[in-house]
């Protein structure tokens, strides 16, 4: 998952492995790809998904960075997706000064 900013300050997020443009019509996806840490449920199912699965991937950013570790983490792929599917991540608690 890479967090990008555009010439006008526009924050987008986007996953490098694969790209493609797409339009309203083709915009609704069905293949695997992207960063395990980021994967949407949708997509580990292997179901089609839309901008719904940036929303989820926007909040494993967010959660990451205001935890410092993301909500989802295991030492195999296997385990990674099924805490994604079946598991909420742990609350936190965090202070900046």
């Amino acid at each position: 998952m890479n967090v990008l900013i555009t010439k006008d300050r526009t924050f987008k997020l986007g996953d490098l492995s694969e790209s493609a443009f797409v339009n309203k019509e083709t915009y609704l996806k069905s293949k695997q790809i992207g960063t395990p840490l980021y994967l949407s449920p949708e997509i580990i199912k292997k179901q089609a998904y839309d901008h719904r699965s940036d929303i989820f991937s926007l909040g494993v950013v967010m959660y990451h960075m205001a935890a410092l570790e993301p909500p989802f983490f295991e030492k195999n792929i296997k385990g990674l997706m099924n805490k994604i599917l079946y598991k909420q991540p742990l609350p936190f608690q965090v202070a900046y000064s």
